[in-house]
Formats: structure tokens, C-alpha cells, sequence
């Protein structure tokens, strides 16, 4: 979620590619917008975001699931099959 325009409604309309596509969408950030260290205003910015974007997506996709890098994985290479 970036800092020039609507960061969220990029993100979604990404999400929207992959899923018609038939693959997960992976949603990566930086923890540099969730530390508030340097300037609180950013950790609050950056934890609205991620808010408005996972409320987004439960809302035009309920049946979205939120998983691990890891259990990504091994869903796409048959672990535990």
C-alpha cells in the first residue's frame, strides 16, 4: 500500500486479477508501515490501510482465507496429501 494514491483500491484491483485467474493472491508490505518508532502518525496510517484492504477483500470475497508464506507452500507442493 503505497504512498501516492489509493494504495488499497490498487491492491484490490490486483487481487481481483489473480483471483480470476484461479490463483491466491499474496499481499506483501513492509513492517515499516506498522512501527510507529520514527513517527506514530505511519504506524497509524499504515494499520488503517491494512484494515480498509482485509475488510475489502471479506466483503467481495467472504470466502477468502488468509494463510501463511509457509502454508502457502506446502498447499502448492501437496504437503500433507
Amino acid at each position: 500500500m503505497n504512498e501516492s494514491g489509493n494504495g488499497v483500491n490498487s491492491c484490490l484491483a490486483d487481487i481481483e486479477k489473480v483471483f480470476k485467474a484461479k490463483k491466491p493472491a499474496i499481499i506483501s508490505n513492509h513492517r515499516a508501515a506498522f512501527t510507529g518508532s520514527i513517527d506514530p502518525a505511519n504506524r497509524d496510517k499504515g494499520v488503517k490501510a491494512l484494515d480498509e484492504l482485509l475488510t475489502a477483500i471479506l466483503k467481495k470475497w467472504p470466502d477468502a482465507e488468509f494463510i501463511s508464506a509457509a502454508a502457502l507452500y506446502d498447499i502448492m507442493n501437496g504437503a500433507g496429501e
